[in-house]
């Protein structure tokens, strides 16, 4: 079965007791020996390029222990007020370039907002091209393409569906849920692997749980397979769902402060 290594961590910001915490633990994973991370992606960084976790990503393949770093800058995704930085091992190539996903201009969405009625219509409009969006890349590893997702996904509630937590946003997953990207998204093709990773500001209580909202949003992110830590998640499923995905070394580590989001890795295995 193949295999990647991933990593995701909200910083809360970039500085350089975050950089050097993180290429420690990158380099260096204290709980399984020569464990490094194929796949990074780094939520709430600065709102473009260049500071401290920037400038360690891009670096990496010249330090000590690095050299498995060398062959991929780390991209950058702009935010408003915020950034997303994905950088990924000499294991893993781009096969498109990382970058915002507009769910405003999606045709789903669109199709999803015009069924509306009154001013619901407006206001949804409004907040989807509002509203914090995902970034998206597509990545190839050993023959097999695997697009991923990031997303510091808004915290709730929203303006349109109000579901069981108050601190859930039902309406930004609705305008995923209902976007053609997400559709692609749950298709990688046959033997290929679809990842999600980030802080979704939803508890793993939360995706298990019917929403008590009609489709697509019945469920968050249905036919998932991950592991979670509070809010951050790493999710991945097939063309048919989850069926065969498992993980390894599955953990989280702690900042000692330089955020309140630990740091989450695991091993995810596909058929």
């Amino acid at each position: 079965m193949p295999s990647l290594n991933l990593m995701v961590w909200n910083s809360r910001g970039e500085n350089a007791a975050k950089a050097a915490f993180l290429q420690n633990l990158i380099l260096n994973n204290p709980v399984v020996h020569g464990w490094q991370p194929d796949i990074i992606a780094i939520q709430e960084a600065l709102a473009a390029p260049g500071g401290a976790l920037w400038a360690m990503l891009a670096g990496l393949g010249n330090v000590a222990g690095g050299n498995n770093y060398a062959l991929n800058p780390p991209q950058f995704v702009a935010l408003q007020g915020e950034g997303y930085i994905l950088k990924v091992s000499n294991n893993v190539a781009f096969a498109r370039a990382f970058q915002r996903v507009n769910l405003a201009g999606d045709a789903g969405v669109v199709n999803a907002i015009n069924t509306q009625m009154g001013p619901n219509k407006p206001t949804a409009q409004q907040e989807v091209a509002a509203m914090r969006q995902p970034g998206d890349a597509v990545l190839t590893a050993g023959g097999r393409r695997i697009p991923f997702m990031t997303w510091h996904a808004p915290r709730g509630p929203g303006q349109l569906l109000h579901g069981p937590s108050a601190a859930v946003n039902y309406d930004a997953y609705y305008f995923l849920q209902s976007s053609n990207f997400y559709n692609g998204l749950c298709a990688p093709g046959a033997g290929n692997l679809s990842l999600i990773g980030g802080d979704l500001n939803v508890t793993p209580m939360d995706l298990a749980a019917p929403t008590g909202l009609p489709a697509p949003i019945d469920f968050l992110l249905p036919n998932w397979d991950g592991v979670s830590n509070g809010l951050d998640h790493l999710l991945a499923r097939g063309d048919g769902g989850a069926g065969g995905i498992h993980y390894q070394h599955a953990g989280h580590h702690a900042t000692g402060g330089l955020s309140d989001h630990d740091v989450l890795v695991a091993t995810v295995h596909w058929p």
